[in-house]
């Protein structure tokens, strides 16, 4: 796996990444196996159907299954390797995929902003001081029964 990166701007990365073509023939040829111990076409029996059949039979279920778990595998790869703490999901931009062929893709995404916990003791607060006199209170409850005057029945 090869990845470049693109952009790193604020909390924003972006990454080109390619696997190599050998790599994508091995996990095709493990889904093809996996997928040979299940399916059932007539003829042969259960498992034993021959891959070249398999393959040109489920074809596009294959590469579609096979491109998704190669994305979700490299990009894990990538943000564990990189120790990646992501803000979002990943935007991805698919360049290239053939079963015998490479796969390219572009994949954007935030990241979390490193924060630096400092020693919070060192800080000093100070309280602010208020005091209520006997003109506050009784200018609140002038207020108060100004606006209150007469009890309105409520249905």
């Amino acid at each position: 796996m090869k990845v470049i990166e693109i952009l790193k701007e604020n909390l924003t990365h972006e990454y080109h990444i390619i696997l190599d073509k050998e790599e994508v023939i091995k996990s095709k040829e493990n889904k093809l196996k996996q997928l040979a111990k299940k399916v059932n076409i007539p003829g042969f029996r259960k498992g034993f159907t021959p891959l070249y059949i398999i393959e040109k039979k489920y074809q596009d279920v294959i590469k579609n299954e096979l491109l998704s778990e190669l994305i979700d595998k490299t990009t894990n790869d990538l943000i564990s390797e990189r120790n990646l703490d992501l803000a979002t999901e990943g935007i991805f931009d698919l360049i290239s995929f053939e079963l015998d062929g490479n796969l390219e893709y572009k994949i954007k995404f935030e990241v979390f902003p490193d924060v630096e916990i400092f020693d919070l003791s060192t800080i000093e607060l100070e309280k602010p001081k208020v005091e209520i006199g006997e003109e506050d209170i009784k200018e609140a409850l002038n207020n108060f029964s100004l606006h209150h005057k007469e009890p309105v029945l409520v249905e």
